[in-house]
């Protein structure tokens, strides 16, 4: 059995990385490709046998030796023939980082146990369609180190380059609860491929995390709304169900290495589980 070829991928070849995770009911949001790109052109790669890529994986890099890991998928023509364990060994060798944190599918995080990742917590992804809220003007406030600050609650690792690029996208929907005249919560939505997305949702009290999401989810105007819930976070999930939503899918936050702490009590909604 030959193995396969190991290169970074292209551009579109990110695009096609989305579609398969369409496919697979990820549920990537439309604007997605450029973001991810922006964020590491060189943190994604194919497999390929000949010119036919057989898989897919991504390791986007952070400051300070960090790294994030997804969109790891096999062609369903290609599973089973070891593809898949070629593209992970040559990646994870492929790059010196101190610490790597992943959002495992359940039937997978046997898998990364075995490659040295550690459980740290479960995020659970609820939906629901049909809500109604009235929309109002959407926050357009630009970013700002004060933005910045706040968005740093929403991942362990510094990237403020993504989070400047995810805030002020032109087709992400922007929400921020004042008080006192300082950021109490703040969040951003994105158009999916069903519905709408809401992460992340920073807020540092339960009544400011309800108006965020109240204003965010006024944009999807009774399609889904999507919120990936890490579950230690009690207020998150009262938040959640408070509003009817359901539990359709779930992840396990795992790491690898001496990954930098993390305070989810502010933290009600995930940016997205593609790249933490």
């Amino acid at each position: 059995m030959s193995q396969p070829a190991v290169r970074t991928a292209t551009r579109d070849e990110l695009e096609t990385m989305l579609g398969w995770a369409r496919t697979e009911g990820w549920n990537p949001g439309l604007d997605d490709a450029d973001l991810f790109y922006a964020a590491d052109p060189g943190g994604f790669h194919v497999a390929t046998l000949g010119e036919v890529v057989v898989g897919m994986m991504s390791l986007v890099r952070y400051g300070n030796g960090c790294g994030f890991l997804g969109l790891y998928i096999v062609h369903p023509e290609f599973r089973g023939r070891g593809y898949g364990r070629a593209l992970w060994d040559f990646v994870l060798a492929a790059h010196s980082l101190h610490s790597i944190g992943l959002d495992g599918v359940v039937a997978q995080q046997a898998n990364y146990a075995a490659s040295g990742f550690a459980f740290s917590h479960r995020n659970l992804r609820f939906a629901v369609s049909d809500l109604k809220f009235e929309a109002e003007p959407e926050d357009d406030e630009p970013v700002s180190g004060e933005i910045l600050d706040a968005l740093k609650l929403s991942f362990p690792a510094p990237r403020n380059g993504f989070n400047k690029l995810w805030w002020a996208h032109p087709r992400h929907v922007r929400a921020v609860k004042r008080r006192d005249g300082r950021i109490a919560g703040l969040g951003v939505a994105r158009r999916c491929t069903v519905g709408w997305k809401i992460g992340p949702l920073i807020a540092h009290d339960e009544l400011s995390a309800d108006h965020v999401f109240r204003r965010l989810a006024a944009a999807a105007q009774g399609q889904q709304v999507v919120l990936d819930v890490p579950e230690p976070n009690a207020a998150a999930i009262r938040l959640a169900e408070r509003y009817g939503m359901k539990v359709v899918f779930e992840t396990a936050r795992m790491v690898r290495g001496t990954f930098p702490p993390h305070d989810l009590a502010p933290l009600y909604g995930v940016t997205t589980l593609e790249l933490g």
